[in-house]
Order: C-alpha cells, then sequence, then structure tokens
C-alpha cells in the first residue's frame, strides 16, 4: 500500500508541531514573553557591560597600558558582552518572520530550556573573555594590545573546546570554572616569573655610573 508523500512545507509543519509545546497558549503570548526575555538580557548585558568597563577605568590607575589601550579594551568588552545579547534577540526577531523556526518558547519546556542554557553560556564565555583580557593587562602592561586580544581568545576559546567537550552540562560548567581559575592563576604565574628574571639581569649588569665611583 502506497501512502501519499508529504510537500516540504507539510513536512516542516509537521516537525515544527512535534516540536512545540504542547499548551493551549496563542503564540502571541509565546512572542510577548521571549521579547520580554530579550528584553531583560539586553538590559542585564548593558549592566555587566557597564560593570566591566568601570573595572577596566579602576585598573588603569594599576597601569594596564597606554590611555589609547584602556579606551580599546573598553570598548572590545563593552561590545563583546552587549553584542551576544542583541545577536539572541536579532535570532527570534528572524524567528517571528519565518515559518520554518520558533521561538525558544514555543518549544517543549526541555528544548526552551536548553536554548536558554546555551545563551547564557555564551555570555559567560563572552565575560570570561573580558576578564582575562583585563588580567592580561594588568599583568603585562608593555604587552602590544594585538597580543593581549589574541591570548585571551585563545585561552576563551580553550575554555569553550573543554566546555563542549563535556556532555554532561553541570560538570562542564564546573570544568570551565576551573579552567578559568587556572588561567587567572598561570597569567600571574608567568607575571613574577617575567619579574623575577628581570631583577637578576639589573644586579649582573651595574650602570656606568656604578663602575666610575667603584
Amino acid at each position: 500500500m502506497a501512502f501519499p508523500k508529504l510537500s516540504t512545507s507539510q513536512t516542516l509543519s509537521v516537525n515544527r508541531s512535534a516540536d512545540l509545546r504542547q499548551s493551549q497558549t496563542p503564540r502571541s503570548g509565546h512572542i510577548v514573553a521571549s521579547l520580554l526575555i530579550d528584553i531583560v538580557w539586553i538590559f542585564a548585558a548593558a549592566a555587566i557591560a557597564y560593570g566591566i568597563s568601570s573595572a577596566i577605568g579602576l585598573a588603569s590607575d594599576l597601569g594596564i597600558g597606554s590611555d589609547l589601550s584602556v579606551k580599546t579594551i573598553q570598548w572590545v568588552s563593552a561590545f563583546s558582552v552587549l553584542a551576544s545579547a542583541l545577536i539572541f534577540t536579532l535570532q527570534d526577531l528572524l524567528c517571528l518572520f519565518s515559518h520554518q523556526r520558533c521561538l525558544p518558547l514555543e518549544y517543549s519546556s526541555a528544548k526552551a530550556s536548553s536554548i536558554y542554557w546555551q545563551r547564557l553560556q555564551i555570555t559567560l564565555l563572552t565575560v570570561s573573555f573580558c576578564l582575562i583580557l583585563i588580567l592580561i593587562g594588568i599583568a603585562f602592561p608593555g604587552m602590544v594590545l594585538v597580543s593581549q586580544l589574541f591570548i585571551a581568545a585563545v585561552f576563551a576559546l580553550t575554555i569553550l573546546a573543554v566546555r563542549k567537550s563535556i556532555p554532561v552540562a553541570k560538570a562542564g560548567i564546573i570544568t570551565s570554572f576551573g579552567i578559568f581559575i587556572a588561567t587567572v592563576i598561570t597569567i600571574f604565574a608567568m607575571k613574577i616569573m617575567v619579574g623575577s628574571e628581570a631583577k637578576p639581569s639589573s644586579l649582573v649588569y651595574p650602570s656606568a655610573q656604578t663602575e666610575r665611583f667603584s
């Protein structure tokens, strides 16, 4: 017995309805709730960006580079945190005009929780990148800004790779946090090592005035 073939639109509609939450809530309710979450997410990201920018301003007194480097780090950090929240909002806005994609709250509860959990991890990864960048600037103020950005990106991508390699979400978050702490310790350990290597060199090679008066 041959079964009738479904068109592409019918197949997408079936798959879409299979993933949707089985409730009587109209789509307008899901739209409003999803956009409200996006707005709250943007305000939270803006507050985090302001806090990081203020921390960079306070850390500039410790000497994290030139004024241009400080301003650049502030702009990069604020843009990174805000961009992640704006991208999430843009994704949800595009879903409003697409029949093939759904808003997060239109899926089942488990699927929606998974989507927002992934977004939270991306936001935390962005914040960790900014914090690592600040720590590198404090530890090595004489380093070129491009090198600081590169090293911070490498550490952040390492944290992301480790998180992706662990299937259990909570274990992955704990491991990623441990790697972040290890990164902080490594940065300051390198600073201590570089400082200890610089001190003997000044003792081995005395200045010309010291040799003249000896």
